[in-house]
This record gives structure tokens, C-alpha cells and sequence, in this order.
């Protein structure tokens, strides 16, 4: 038997056990059966392993990602499943509601219509005409909460900020609700602080969120009270109110704001489940917070935050409001393809002894405008063959008559137009379908006011030298001016009321006394802060700097006929 190589003899006597032996070039690991393995192999080995887990990690990491991005992915679409059928249900219960709340009120409008035809006496021909107008303000209501839904979804609804005095808002809002309360047999308490500030916001959306919470509350309390906290501090209006009804249980908190959802379906209850929603954008709308809590069969409480922000600008009361006369055009040309329509307006201008001329469609109205001028024209803004924006354009590219500074009325029953919309696409105004007759006038007066010019046709009557005569009336005006702003700046109110009386036959004279009798009013109320006085003044200064432009006018137009004339 050949020997053995040293260190073969060297293994086979050691023990069965693992000992790593290196010698030069040779590596042992292992018992002695282990083969011998190169040191760079282990390099390679190692590294092999390295990369290995660091391709199990990516892969990990890579499938752990993906993992998480589709289950976000299948939430999303769960939401978005939900939502549908959210929505589903909600236009659902729309179709079902408004089928509903129309129907019936229709049923009572054809009753009553027919009665009224074959009534036997006045009395009983009035009560039907009452009740037809009594449902007729129901559908509207209710077509009023769905496009202001509506507007509120599609953010077209817009804020009108302006000076308001809250004490007088919240005033206004006790009184309403004081009454509502007492029909109901409920005890009505508020609580203010901090409330006599002149706020910068939209009162009537504050006005209305407030309304729609204590109707709310109203309706769902059968005995007991409502309340009503509101006060002012660090820049945000807290409104709470309280009330001892029905109370809600969690499932039904979480619905709430949801189109047509009501508390107590199996109670006979007056709405349509519109309000808090509604209330709930008006909120947002306005950047404010509205919250809940509800015990059931023990009341609820709504609280409302809204940011508002104080200023020093004087509210302005409304010189042209409702206390004001008004100022009506003499000669309206009004175009409506819908015959009926056309028949109500034209009445209810005649009744008011407007002058009307009616038109049901383009070529009717240019023969009307082709044989005089008119103060105001009345347009539909949806009509077969064309539509109001047109006619508006197309009015003023021509040359008939005074179609260049006429102002336009728009006539719509669209919702998807707001009054923003229709007065930047370069109208006058606009009155929304149905409207009464109170709000046509109103549209009327204060769209002639904004172009009218002064008559002075009774003025210089019977005269000859009227030049001489417009003359004087522009230096009694100067005169005028700085009367007022003498008396204005010594706070004279009694020399503010003897300027007044004298101006005040001159101006009826020409018809252009509404503002000027509503100054006056206001001169005559001990109560009116000088702050309020001295804008009235100011807006009166402005009127008489628009009476002297006038005069200028027409005697620049005087001077040019009498040139002509002698050449």
C-alpha cells in the first residue's frame, strides 16, 4: 500500500466533526468526506446568494406595491359602486317624489279650475282661485329646491357679499319664526350675543339656512320648544338650534343630508326633504361648518359655523327697494312665442297703464320696431326659430329706431341660467318664470331708471327761450350739490329736508322723483344713523350730476336744431 500524502493521514485521524483547515490554496469545511472548494468560488457563491435575495426583495417590494395599488383600486370602485347606487336611489326618489308632489297639487289646480267656471257667487269663486294659487306656489317651491340643488351640485350657485347689520337679520328671522311657533302651539326662545355688528355676507343665504334649520326643527316637534342661539366672535357667526322633537337614532343621522330623506316617513309631514340639504351647500358654499347630534325620542341639535368678517361700509337700505315708488317705462315691446304668456304679460302691464305692444316672433317685433321707439323691451329667452341672446345681439347691430341703448328684459324659466349669467351676457335684467306682477313692475321701473333720461318737455313748454331756462336748471343744481354737501358736513338734518322740499317739484315736474321721495322718507326717521343719511345723500348728489349731464344734452341738442335751421 502506497503512503499516504501528510495531510490525508493528517484527516483521516482526526474525529468525525467539522473543522475548516486551509492550507495555500485548499479550503476545508465540513467532515473529511467534504471536498475541497476553491476560495474565489465562495466569492462567487456569495455573491450569487446577495443577488438572489435581492432579487426576492425587489420582487417583494414590486408585488407588495402592486398589491396595495389594487386594492386601492378595488376600493375606489366599491365607492364608486356605492355612489352609483346612491345616486340611483336619489334619482329614484326624485322621479317618485316629484311625480308625487306635482300630481297632487295638479289634481287640486284642475278641481278648483273647473269649480271655478260653474261657481255661483264671487266668494266661492275667489276660494278656488285661492286654491289654485295655493298649489301653484307649492309646485314652485318645490321646483325651487331642486334647481337650487341643482346649482349648488354643479357649483354654479355664486355669493353675494354685502354689508348687513346681523341684529336686524336675526330680527327679522324671531319674528318669522315666533309666528311659525305659535300656529304650531311650540315656545320659542333665542338667546344673542355679541349680534350688533355690520357683517360683510350673503344675508339672504345666511337668512335662508337659518329658516330651513328652524322650519326643520318645527315640523318634527310635537310638544315642547324650539331654540335659537346665535352669536359673533373671533370672525365666525355660531348658530345653534335646539329643538325637543323626535330626535334621530345613528342610521338615520348619516342620511340626512341626502335628497328627499325624512326623519319619521310614516308621519304625515309638510316638505319634500329638500331643506337640509339644501341648507348643507349653502354652508359649504360659504366655507361654514354644519354639525349634528340627535337622541332619539329626546330632540336634535344643528350648529353652524360661519366665517364672516366685519367692516365699516354703511349698509345700504335700498333706495330702490320696495318702499320705493315706482319709476315705470311709458311703452313696452314684449316678444313670446307662447301665446298665453304673451296675453298675461301684455294685462298685466295694461292694468298698470303701461302702453304694451305684443309680438310672438322676430318678424312681428322688427315691424314693431321699425314704427317707434320703446322704453323697455320684454324678450323670451327660449323661442322656436330663435332665442333671446340672438335677438339681444342681433338688436344691437341694427339701426331701428333706438335698438343701440333700449334696455332688455330677459323672461326665462330655465334653471341652468342664474341672473349673474343672463345680466353678463349684456341684458338690463331679468325675471325668472313664474313671476307676479309685482316683480315685472319692479324689473321694468328699475331697468328704466338705469337709461332714462329727464322730460323736459314740461319744463320748457309755452316758452321760447328754452336754452335760457336749461341754463338755469344747471346752475340751480350746481347750487344744489353744494347745499347738500354743506349740510352733509355739518350733519344738518333740517337744512338736508328744506333742500329736499325746494328740489322736489322740479323733479316730479320731470318725473324723476322715486329716489327723491324715498330720500325724503328716510330724512323724516329720527332713527336713521348719519352713516346712512350721508350714503342717501351721496346717491342723491350722483342723481342731480345725471339731471345736469341730461340738461347739457338737450341743450346741445337745442343749439344743433337752431343751427340747422338758420342755414
Amino acid at each position: 500500500m502506497k503512503a499516504l500524502p501528510p495531510l490525508l493521514e493528517l484527516r483521516d485521524s482526526l474525529p468525525e466533526q467539522e473543522m475548516p483547515i486551509q492550507t495555500g490554496l485548499y479550503l476545508y469545511t465540513g467532515n473529511r468526506n467534504s471536498l475541497p472548494i476553491r476560495g474565489g468560488h465562495a466569492i462567487v457563491i456569495g455573491s450569487l446568494t446577495a443577488g438572489v435575495i435581492c432579487v426576492l426583495s425587489a420582487s417583494y417590494i414590486f408585488i407588495y406595491r402592486h398589491f396595495l395599488c389594487l386594492e386601492k383600486t378595488l376600493l375606489e370602485k366599491e365607492k364608486c359602486i356605492q355612489e352609483h347606487r346612491i345616486l340611483l336611489e336619489t334619482h329614484k326618489k326624485i322621479i317618485l317624489s316629484v311625480s308625487h308632489d306635482i300630481r297632487s297639487p295638479l289634481n287640486v289646480i284642475s278641481g278648483s279650475a273647473e269649480l271655478a267656471m260653474s261657481a255661483c257667487c264671487k266668494e266661492e269663486h275667489d276660494r278656488y282661485l285661492a286654491n289654485i294659487r295655493e298649489r301653484c306656489l307649492h309646485i314652485l317651491h318645490l321646483l325651487n329646491g331642486l334647481l337650487d340643488i341643482y346649482r349648488l351640485k354643479e357649483e354654479k350657485a355664486t355669493v353675494n357679499a354685502i354689508p348687513f347689520r346681523l341684529s336686524d337679520l336675526l330680527d327679522r328671522i324671531v319674528v318669522s319664526a315666533e309666528q311659525m311657533a305659535g300656529d304650531r302651539g311650540l315656545h320659542f326662545t333665542h338667546t344673542f350675543r355679541h349680534t350688533d355688528v355690520t357683517l360683510k355676507g350673503d344675508s339672504d343665504r345666511i337668512e335662508e339656512i337659518i329658516d330651513n334649520l328652524l322650519t326643520n326643527a318645527m315640523k318634527y316637534t310635537r310638544r315642547g320648544k324650539v331654540d335659537l342661539h346665535a352669536s359673533y366672535s373671533k370672525g365666525k357667526l355660531q348658530v345653534e338650534i335646539r329643538d325637543t322633537g323626535i330626535g334621530m337614532d345613528k342610521k338615520m343621522m348619516e342620511r340626512i343630508f341626502i335628497p328627499f330623506e325624512r326623519c319619521d316617513n310614516n308621519r304625515k309631514v309638510e316638505g319634500y326633504g329638500l331643506g337640509l340639504t339644501i341648507t348643507q351647500g349653502l354652508v359649504s358654499l360659504m366655507g361654514g361648518r354644519i354639525s349634528v347630534t340627535s337622541r332619539l325620542g329626546k330632540g336634535s341639535s344643528f350648529k353652524v359655523s360661519i366665517p364672516l368678517s366685519k367692516t365699516s361700509i354703511p349698509v345700504d337700505n335700498g333706495m330702490a327697494g320696495a318702499d320705493c315708488p315706482l319709476n315705470l317705462p311709458h311703452r313696452v315691446l314684449v316678444i313670446d312665442d307662447e301665446p298665453l304668456q304673451l296675453e298675461i304679460v301684455r294685462e298685466m302691464l295694461e292694468r298698470n297703464g303701461v302702453s304694451c305692444t305684443a309680438c310672438n316672433n322676430a318678424l312681428d317685433f322688427s315691424v314693431a320696431m321699425r314704427k317707434q321707439d320703446y322704453d323697455v323691451l320684454l324678450t323670451d329667452i327660449h323661442m322656436s326659430g330663435t332665442d333671446g341672446f340672438s335677438l339681444l345681439e342681433l338688436l344691437r347691430k341694427s339701426n331701428l329706431q333706438n335698438s343701440r341703448q333700449l334696455p332688455v328684459i330677459a323672461m326665462s324659466a330655465r334653471g341652468d341660467f342664474s341672473r349673474e349669467d343672463i345680466m353678463a351676457r349684456g341684458f338690463s335684467g331679468c325675471v325668472f318664470k313664474p313671476f307676479s306682477s309685482n316683480e315685472l313692475l319692479r324689473s321694468l321701473s328699475s331697468a328704466a331708471q338705469q337709461t332714462c333720461c329727464a322730460d323736459f318737455t314740461p319744463l320748457t313748454r309755452g316758452t321760447t327761450d328754452k336754452c335760457g331756462i336749461l341754463q338755469k336748471l344747471i346752475a340751480s343744481s350746481r347750487k344744489d350739490i353744494a347745499d347738500l354737501r354743506r349740510a352733509m358736513k355739518e350733519a344738518d338734518r333740517e337744512a338736508l329736508r328744506e333742500i329736499v322740499h325746494r328740489i322736489r317739484p322740479l323733479w316730479e315736474l320731470m318725473r324723476r322723483e322715486c329716489k327723491l321721495q324715498y330720500y325724503h322718507e328716510m330724512l323724516k326717521g329720527m332713527g336713521t344713523d348719519s352713516n346712512t343719511v350721508n350714503t342717501c345723500t351721496e346717491n342723491i348728489i350722483i342723481e342731480i350730476r345725471k339731471l345736469i349731464a341730461d340738461t347739457e344734452k338737450e341743450l346741445e341738442r337745442i343749439r344743433h336744431e337752431k343751427e340747422n335751421t338758420d342755414s
